[in-house]
This record gives C-alpha cells, structure tokens and sequence, in this order.
C-alpha cells in the first residue's frame, strides 16, 4: 500500500524565514541537489556551519517544519559524525530534503574539482519524522530508525569510497592497532 500525501505549496517570503536564518537567500542549488529545501556549508573543523540554501517554494507542512527549526537535530547528529571521518575527508555541504514519499533517502558525492575529498551530503530528513510502524504517521524526530539507517549508509559511501584511502581511523598503541570504525547511531534498542 502506498501512502500518498497531500501537496501544498507554501512561499516563504522574507518574515517566514526563522530569526537564526535571516541571513540566508532565498536562491537554486549550484549542485545538483535539486530535492533539497534547506542546505548548510561548514569550514574546516566543522566548529562553524553557514547556511547557503533554503527553497522558496515548499511542498507539505513537514518541511515548512523542518525549515522552521526540526532540522537543528539532524544538523547537531551530522556534525558529530562527520568530525569521525579521517581529517582530510571532510564533508563540505548538507542538504536536507523533507519529503518521505519522494523515494529518496540520500545520497553523497564527492564534490571536489581539486581531487581532494570534499563531499556532498543530502538526506531526506522526512524520513525522521515518520513511522514506518504505524503506517507513515507522523512521529518525533528518531534518529535510529530509517532516517538513521539512511545517513550511516551515505557516511559510509564516504568513509570507504574517499580519495585519500583513509576508509578507518587507525590508534597504534604499543601492544596493538585499534581501529575505530565512524558509526552514526548506536544499537540501544537492539
């Protein structure tokens, strides 16, 4: 059975915009993530995140939602798990997308045009908001079910398929090599 949700178009116009994101322009997405309603750059370290896109016209109350704040979550979780990745693998921009019927979940690729790994990131956020046990109602933001399993899947494109060959993390320690493997959410309910 496939769910199907009602579309409604939304215009944000300059007072919609939330305060923290009165910087941002309203513009179209020089990279091909063309799904996407609300996207972010961040510097080196990952210390500061810029906001470089949000999308004029909406499609649900969902992602004007997300927009209006359900994406601070998400952004916090990627932050902490892409500062897991090898320091000269780095994730440059993220996008979120908000529709859980569109069919997408994610995807990454590597945006650089220097060769070095500079990774683009979208996932449908949507996807956290919904439950697939009770048939796509909505839910609180879960991080651990399908949105979760979604963002480990993309990272993990980056962590093995980078340029730079550092798939792992390896600590030497005297007596043996720990190898830390970056995983996004734990197994707590498992």
């Amino acid at each position: 059975m496939k769910s199907t949700f009602t579309k409604i178009e939304l215009i944000v116009s300059d007072d919609d915009v939330p305060t923290e994101l009165s910087d941002a322009t309203l513009a179209d997405i020089e990279d091909n993530s063309s799904a996407a309603i609300i996207g972010f750059e961040f510097n080196e370290d990952y210390s500061e995140q810029k906001l470089i896109y949000i999308k004029d016209v909406l499609s649900s109350k969902l992602e004007k939602e997300i927009i209006d704040g359900k994406y601070k979550k998400a952004l916090e979780d990627a932050v902490v798990s892409f500062k897991l990745l090898a320091n000269n693998v780095k994730v440059k921009r993220f996008y979120l997308s908000g529709d859980p019927s569109s069919g997408l979940g994610g995807y990454v690729y590597n945006a650089s045009k220097t060769g070095k790994d500079e990774w683009t990131m979208l996932m449908n956020l949507g996807l956290g908001f919904v439950s697939i046990a009770d048939q796509g109602a909505t839910t609180e933001y879960n991080e651990t079910g399908v949105y979760g399993n979604i963002f480990t899947h993309e990272l993990s494109h980056i962590a093995t398929l980078n340029i730079s060959g550092n798939q792992i993390i390896p600590n030497t320690t005297e007596e043996k090599t720990v190898i830390k493997i970056p995983i996004y959410f734990s197994m707590k309910d498992a």
